[in-house]
């Protein structure tokens, strides 16, 4: 196989060479947060992908690819509830994730290996962020929130070439709200773990060591990628306005 890819993270051209099990290559995709209908955005992402898996395949190569779905997030709780007539957002979800679907299958695009949910995977990210207070990457406030703490991280921004203290923030600004801004010791580090709030439907949230609550946004996606290709894989994919600050916490989760 001879096929060069363009690493946001080295920022050069460089070989695909598969180093973690021979003769498969192992992706990871950033797919939809299903909080509404699909655009073509999102189906350029999908149909880049699935040139690169067959080109892949038609080079002998087996893929194992991993294309998560967010069904949980502020974005689809706020949407759902300002509905006419509301609808539970669990329903609003799985609504959009069917479209999304129908969209895929539209134009051809082959399904993922492993399609996994992020409300299917809690106990993974309870776990991963009790490994980052374990390591000193993280801290519980005094309102249940559980937050990252980015100087902990001494290559946090290579991925986007950034320096901390040039950044004001490194949540996603749908993301921002003063509950989860409330007990921060730094305002540029993010929630891993979101308090459940009173004006929030009770279903939106899990039991958890630091109290009831649900993950924030970046937590699933390094909880799911080790979940189902392990501490280490070839290829993070996803769309390049997702590169901050979603995937540069990733990378700093994983990390840590």
């Amino acid at each position: 196989m001879n096929l060069r890819l363009y690493d946001s993270a080295a920022r050069a051209v460089v070989p695909l060479a598969p180093t973690v099990v021979p003769g498969t290559v192992t992706i990871y995709l950033c797919g939809a947060t299903v909080q509404g209908a699909p655009h073509i955005g999102h189906m350029r992402s999908a149909i880049v992908f699935d040139v690169l898996r067959r080109w892949l395949e038609r080079c002998g190569q087996r893929v194992l690819l991993i294309r998560n779905v967010t069904d949980i997030d502020d974005k689809i709780l706020a949407k759902s509830a300002a509905a006419e007539p509301p609808v539970p957002w669990w329903a609003w979800a799985q609504r959009h994730e069917r479209e999304f679907d129908a969209a895929y299958r539209a134009l051809g695009v082959a399904p993922p290996t492993y399609e996994p949910r992020a409300t299917g995977h809690i106990p993974e990210m309870i776990d991963l962020v009790g490994r980052l207070l374990d390591s000193g990457h993280a801290y519980v406030g005094e309102r249940g929130n559980v937050y990252y703490d980015v100087r902990s991280l001494p290559d946090y921004g290579s991925l986007t070439n950034q320096r901390v203290e040039d950044l004001a923030t490194t949540e996603d600004e749908a993301q921002i709200d003063d509950d989860v801004e409330a007990d921060k010791r730094d305002p540029r580090d993010f929630a891993l773990w979101k308090t459940a709030k009173p004006s929030e439907p009770d279903d939106a949230a899990w039991d958890s060591p630091w109290g009831r609550g649900r993950p924030g946004w970046h937590l699933e996606c390094s909880a799911m990628s080790r979940r189902y290709l392990g501490e280490t894989f070839d290829i993070h994919g996803g769309g390049i306005d997702l590169r901050f600050p979603h995937h540069e916490n990733e990378q700093a989760q994983s990390h840590g």
